[in-house]
């Protein structure tokens, strides 16, 4: 009775989850899958419960989750693995966080893995990168030098573009790594007001 009353617990609590959890064994096959909902499993149980990851994924993919499987389990480190949805023409990532399940401080021969939607921070990284991607075109095709610098003691650089060099002789690389500073560049009496 309390096994089953510790067991209807557990489900209930991982099953309130948005998250996907699935126990794997040391063989790749699931034993355990827990979802809030289950329209949002990719297979129905059915196809998933006592399979491989290579029979639910296919070759290919299954491989790849199976060969993170294998190397957490030697390990013992939790591993995750960004991956855009295997369903066609879906958008959504998704990323798996694989971890050792523990039994009285011992690793046991089973993992867990739990899958979250993660494609509103793909979207906003991808969005990021084009930003910067624009940011970057933009500056280096201006005539002239652009930086962004830090409000500290020595006004450290966080960025230049490549016509630094053109305008002081120095490259972006002794900026940025403090070699040269801006302030070596001026006139000692201009100093104190460009700051």
């Amino acid at each position: 009775q309390q096994v089953k009353k510790s067991e209807a617990h557990l489900n209930a609590l991982v099953s309130s989850l948005d998250d996907i959890v699935f126990e794997i064994d040391d063989d790749g096959r699931f034993l355990n899958v827990w979802a809030k909902n289950d329209d949002d499993l990719f297979f129905p149980r059915t196809k998933i419960l006592g399979r491989t990851l290579e029979d639910v994924f296919g070759t290919e993919f299954g491989k790849t989750l199976d060969t993170i499987r294998i190397r957490v389990m030697t390990t013992c480190q939790a591993e995750s693995y960004d991956y855009k949805s295997i369903v066609a023409g879906s958008s959504r990532w998704f990323s798996a966080k694989y971890a050792m399940i523990y039994e009285n401080g011992k690793p046991t021969k089973r993992i867990t893995v739990r899958i979250e939607d993660i494609t509103t921070k793909k979207e906003f990284e991808t969005k990021l990168i084009k930003s910067e991607q624009k940011f970057r075109s933009l500056t280096e095709n201006i005539p002239g030098v652009i930086y962004l610098r830090n409000n500290d003691e020595n006004f450290s650089m966080i960025y230049l573009n490549a016509r630094i060099e053109e305008l002081t002789g120095f490259a972006a690389a002794e900026f940025l790594t403090q070699k040269v500073n801006f302030d070596d560049l001026y006139h000692p009496g201009d100093r104190e007001r460009i700051r």
